[in-house]
């Protein structure tokens, strides 16, 4: 709704059109020229604080973040803003305490790779698992293959049997004993 207004409040593309042959016809050459320089002007002051600003902001998050490990692309902006605060340093006292702080972020950094390469590790060993676990699985479809193609060959011979043990087979008088007469033996 407010874009309604918004554009209802504009004016048209012609006004704007017919105000700026105007003002070309109007304004002298360099009035004209002035405004572009004034416009590129602003925009590269303004490109030339907002730079320091991000830049800034970045190196902070640099320096100060324990994320910010050996491989990470920030890890140069780090080490560089520590080797310029070391160069600052003069007395041996703060020399000493500034490097104790450094080999204390070396180790932390050490420790945060350690982590991650263990649980990179454990993603690898995890995947691998399931490999093999498909691999498995692979190799028991090909058998269940195998057994189904032996089944279907021996459909045959299979119904042969399955009517002699039934004995539906009238065509061969069954060689099979009777139950019964298997029940009646073990008994004597």
């Amino acid at each position: 709704m407010l874009w309604k207004e918004r554009r209802a409040a504009n004016p048209s593309r012609q006004f704007r059109v017919a105000l700026r042959e105007k003002a070309d016809t109007l304004l002298p050459l360099e009035t004209r020229t002035e405004h572009r320089y004034g416009t590129f002007r602003r925009a590269a002051i303004g490109f030339a604080v907002m730079l320091p600003v991000f830049l800034g902001g970045t190196s902070v998050y640099a320096y100060s973040s324990t994320s910010v490990t050996e491989g990470s692309t920030l890890y140069p902006v780090k080490r560089g803003i520590e080797s310029v605060q070391l160069r600052f340093r003069t007395e041996p006292n703060d020399l000493a305490a500034y490097r104790l702080k450094l080999y204390e972020r070396r180790l932390d950094e050490a420790e945060r790779l350690l982590e991650s390469r263990e649980a990179m590790i454990e993603t690898l060993n995890a995947a691998v698992e399931v490999n093999d676990v498909l691999e498995s699985l692979e190799q028991f479809e090909g058998q269940h293959e195998e057994i189904r193609e032996y089944l279907q060959r021996n459909q045959e011979r299979y119904e042969r049997v399955r009517l002699r043990v039934s004995g539906d087979d009238s065509s061969d008088e069954s060689l099979l004993r009777t139950p019964s007469f298997m029940i009646r033996r073990i008994q004597d």
